[in-house]
């Protein structure tokens, strides 16, 4: 494991993080979807 300047991983970090967050909005919707629709 090498040492990072913040610099090296902060657009790694935020790509991660917002695709955490995306699938998290997603995982939510779908729970929602099923919830409000049951039969699909």
């Amino acid at each position: 494991m090498n040492l990072q300047t913040p610099f090296s991983f902060t657009k790694k970090d935020l790509r991660d993080l917002d695709y955490v967050r995306k699938m998290q909005t997603l995982e939510k919707t779908l729970k929602q979807s099923f919830i409000d629709n049951p039969s699909a």
